[in-house]
């Protein structure tokens, strides 16, 4: 795979859809646009403007992905995931949330970047369901 891509299962009228959405890194802080989203990590490069731009033209390549899957997939059900929880979209990609929420499909969306498991801390995608799936390991170890 790469780093955004989709893979069909027609014998379980599902397809996947991976999203490299690492410019909303800072989606935490809703009122910042979509313009304003960037891959803070990229500071800690040596190719700081390139990382940047790299990181802005894979969410627009997932974003692009997922909506010509929705529009051209005959599939009825779809798992769609990405580093972030939907939560960090509110600001920057209510359209993508918006999507998210269909009647027309059935949509698990799975994020991490917390450590923690629940349905309970995101931005709710009903009729369609969206876990945090952040692990848990790692943070707060002393």
């Amino acid at each position: 795979p790469n780093y955004t891509y989709y893979k069909g299962l027609p014998h379980m009228d599902l397809e996947i859809i991976a999203m490299d959405s690492n410019q909303f890194m800072e989606g935490w802080n809703h009122s910042i646009t979509r313009e304003e989203h960037t891959f803070s990590d990229c500071g800690w490069t040596s190719c700081r403007d390139s990382c940047l731009n790299r990181a802005e033209r894979r969410t627009t390549a997932s974003f692009d992905l997922f909506y010509d899957r929705m529009a051209k997939s005959t599939a009825l059900n779809f798992i769609v995931f990405s580093h972030y929880p939907t939560d960090y979209y509110a600001g920057g990609a209510p359209e993508f949330l918006d999507a998210l929420r269909t009647s027309t499909r059935n949509i698990t969306y799975f994020g991490g970047h917390r450590h923690s498991v629940d349905q309970w801390s995101t931005e709710s995608i009903a009729p369609n369901s969206n876990w945090l799936v952040g692990g848990g390991g790692g943070w707060g170890w002393g």
